[in-house]
């Protein structure tokens, strides 16, 4: 298993023992008076108090264990107080964009933008924090950075999906636009709850009588694991069956991590109409179609 990399190396580099000191005091004063999702460890025993969900994230460093960070272009979506962008970093990675959309305003306890700001200042981090970019809108709000960026004329390497699919109503337009920025090749690292009640290819809605969350207003969709393979494939990725790894829940929802790798369209009647603009699928132009091949409408 991959343990938490460590993520205090340029603020130990930087400050002597004096003026750690006192950044740490100012830091465990600031942290305190905020409200925190993600327990972020950042040396001198200072952890933000985030949830308790060592369970999840430690599932989710087990299927991480196998990539290769060093030297990547990482996009960590929906990024709250930065815990998955910060470790991408202290993995090696050439760059990280932290993206997410949640405002104060919406939830009026989110402080997820300035939570990642302090951290990113505490650490000394190089971390490129993009807000207001919506997991729906990638290709449209990185078109600042896509393609100009040296690490990313073909796309990023990795895309961090964790802990977000089941919080979107339309998790299927997410995987496209997560496919319409992922270099061919590159690696999706995705986390999210399952439907184990049933081994159809079908995906459980969060509503009614049945819902499988009812505190959680937030909380979608609940795929069974076909359903999320097929919603994979039908993005073109190919998911690595021996990266799936499951958490210990006992309730008929469980978590689930995996890997995919972000593979070409092919030439089918099927794959060129998932790629068509017109249809409003999501994967963008730059995916295009294999030469000399065209849609028929007719």
């Amino acid at each position: 298993m991959n343990s938490t990399p460590p993520l205090d190396r340029r603020r130990s580099e930087r400050l002597n023992e004096e003026q750690r000191r006192a950044a740490d005091f100012l830091l465990r004063e600031e942290i305190n008076q905020r409200k925190w999702y993600h327990r972020i460890d950042l040396g001198s025993g200072i952890v933000t108090p985030g949830f308790h969900w060592e369970d999840v994230w430690d599932n989710i460093r087990r299927t991480r264990s196998s990539i290769n960070y060093a030297g990547k272009a990482v996009l960590d979506l929906g990024s709250w107080d930065g815990l998955w962008a910060f470790e991408a970093e202290a993995m090696g990675a050439g760059l990280v964009v932290a993206t997410d959309c949640m405002n104060t305003w919406q939830i009026p306890w989110h402080q997820g933008m300035n939570n990642l700001l302090l951290v990113r200042e505490a650490l000394v981090s190089q971390v490129v924090p993009l807000w207001n970019v919506s997991p729906n809108k990638l290709r449209e709000r990185l078109d600042n950075i896509l393609y100009s960026h040296p690490l990313v004329r073909t796309g990023f390497d990795i895309v961090q999906h964790l802990g977000l699919f089941y919080h979107l109503r339309d998790p299927f337009l997410s995987l496209a636009q997560a496919r319409s920025v992922i270099r061919e090749g590159g690696t999706m690292l995705l986390e999210t709850v399952t439907d184990r009640a049933s081994d159809s290819v079908s995906m459980r809605l969060n509503a009614g009588e049945n819902k499988f969350n009812p505190d959680d207003f937030s909380t979608w969709w609940a795929p069974t694991l076909p359903c999320l393979r097929e919603m994979l494939r039908l993005s073109f990725f190919e998911v690595d069956p021996a990266s799936i790894t499951f958490c210990n829940e006992k309730q008929t929802t469980r978590r689930v991590a995996l890997r995919a790798t972000a593979v070409p369209p092919g030439d089918s009647m099927a794959e060129q109409y998932n790629l068509d603009p017109s249809y409003g699928h999501g994967f963008a132009e730059n995916l295009g179609r294999p030469q000399g091949t065209q849609l028929d409408r007719h």
